[in-house]
């Protein structure tokens, strides 16, 4: 133990961390023996062994000993004491070659893997130990980091690498929404704690190494260090991948349980987004499924007021246009304060918008093999309603009875089967549904209990048993 502890502290020699062993700190004997091997790791061009230091550092002052027995109050004073020589450590450090990033990784791993938490050992660093010196070693320390990212529960495979890099290099968002959801990436402990240090201290030095080092592993990585610090402080990075992956941590969480103003910043990205030419591409991810009551469902009704038509009509080309009843509520949840925000004319565009997509759409109608057994909702439900309600009454009424003569004549067109006479009849009465809730919604200003129409009920006992009709307002949520 002495000759470890001597070899170590020989080893700190010349950037004065020979740290005396006495009553208040005390070098663990794992860093020790670590720094005592510098020389020949750098001699042999060699990194840390991370996580040898990790599981030493773990086996000393984290287990072995019960909860509330001497034992355990034994070991927190042996942590509290080695912790103290990290603190003390880091703030006489001057990293500088041609071991001071060595030293500087040791001395960082040793005191994030010493502390509760990752909040604690960011806040244990006084403002007067981040001094340009070391500032500078923490960014030298992320460029030198070459590796993409490290996990010990797991790595992507290497095909996942490879779609990683190809989503994040093509803007694939979509794709790289997918990927990162699924991944397991995290930096070297050092790294962690030298990103949760520059974001306290000098985060215009992190934001600058993100937008410089474009890589989206590194990306994920700093966002799941930063956890729920990570959207705001992705507001200060002209990286859009980077703000993609900070905010899909926090697009489907309730607003209920988000942190406070966590609306807002998603808003904030959002509108940055819509200043690049990444708009059209973030949003095939990030409003492909809106979900009910979430931060992306207020975020995005709050930014679409601030933005253009040409904003609009990507939104509505990004949304998922299916039957799922799922869907088309939060698509009303999004648009109807927006409707009420922009008044009639002046939204006018988005309905259009939704209109010609839904009109061409129809329900399926081009795919053969897709088969409409019943009336149904559908995501453009509420915009589509409101372009009927926003059209001159006699446009609107046309098209009723229009609808209205084509299913009562259904059973005079020749059809292949059963079935494509049911699925053509339940298009027209999809339609149709859509007309008639939009007739509603020009008698007066529609509650939030009559954004979306009714379902459809069987005009007669015949055509509940004909047309094989059920309650398409049971599927989905």
């Amino acid at each position: 133990m002495e000759d470890i502890d001597k070899r170590g502290r020989e080893a700190m020699m010349g950037d004065s961390l020979d740290l005396a062993v006495n009553n208040t700190v005390e070098i663990p004997t794992a860093a020790a023996r670590m720094l005592a091997c510098i020389p020949e790791l750098y001699a042999q061009s060699k990194p840390i062994n991370t996580v040898q230091l990790l599981d030493e550092l773990h086996e000393a002052f984290w287990w072995g000993t019960e909860l509330g027995s001497p034992e355990e109050e034994l070991q927190t004073w042996q942590r509290l004491r080695a912790r103290g020589w990290a603190l003390e450590a880091l703030r006489a450090l001057t990293p500088e070659p041609p071991y001071g990033l060595y030293r500087l990784e040791i001395v960082l791993t040793t005191l994030l893997i010493l502390s509760d938490t990752d909040r604690e050992a960011m806040a244990a660093v006084p403002p007067e130990t981040a001094c340009p010196p070391l500032i500078e070693g923490l960014v030298t320390l992320l460029k030198a980091m070459k590796t993409r990212t490290q996990s010990r529960r797991g790595h992507f495979s290497d095909l996942q690498q490879e779609e990683t890099l190809a989503a994040g290099s093509l803007v694939d968002y979509r794709q790289l929404g997918r990927l990162i959801r699924n991944s397991h990436t995290e930096l070297p402990p050092a790294v962690h704690l030298a990103v949760l240090l520059l974001k306290r201290f000098t985060p215009e030095k992190l934001a600058g190494h993100i937008e410089d080092r474009q890589d989206i592993f590194f990306s994920d990585a700093v966002r799941k260090a930063l956890a729920g610090d990570a959207p705001k402080f992705a507001l200060l990075v002209n990286d859009v991948p980077f703000k993609f992956v900070c905010a899909s941590m926090l697009r489907d969480i309730q607003v209920s349980n988000a942190a406070e103003g966590s609306v807002d910043t998603i808003r904030e990205l959002l509108l940055q987004v819509a200043q690049t030419d990444h708009w059209q591409k973030w949003l095939l991810d990030f409003a492909q499924y809106p979900h009910p009551d979430t931060v992306a469902e207020q975020a995005l009704s709050e930014a679409l007021l601030y933005l253009t038509p040409a904003h609009w009509s990507a939104f509505v080309n990004a949304v998922e246009l299916w039957t799922y009843a799922g869907t088309a509520r939060p698509v009303a949840n999004i648009l109807a304060p927006f409707l009420h925000a922009m008044g009639n004319e002046k939204s006018a565009d988005m309905w259009r918008f939704a209109f010609e997509r839904w009109s061409k759409w129809d329900y399926d109608s081009s795919d053969s093999t897709k088969h409409l057994v019943a009336p149904s909702t559908c995501s453009f439900d509420f915009p589509v309603a409101v372009y009927y309600s926003l059209q001159p009454l006699d446009d609107t009424l046309a098209e009723e009875a229009r609808l209205l003569e084509c299913i009562a004549t259904v059973e005079q067109k020749w059809f292949t089967d059963f079935s494509e006479l049911v699925s053509y009849r339940n298009r027209l009465s999809s339609r149709l549904r859509l007309v008639q809730h939009g007739l509603t919604l020009r008698k007066s200003s529609p509650r939030r209990a009559s954004w979306l129409p009714p379902p459809v009920k069987p005009d007669s006992d015949f055509a509940k048993v004909r047309y094989r009709f059920y309650d398409t307002s049971s599927r989905g949520g």
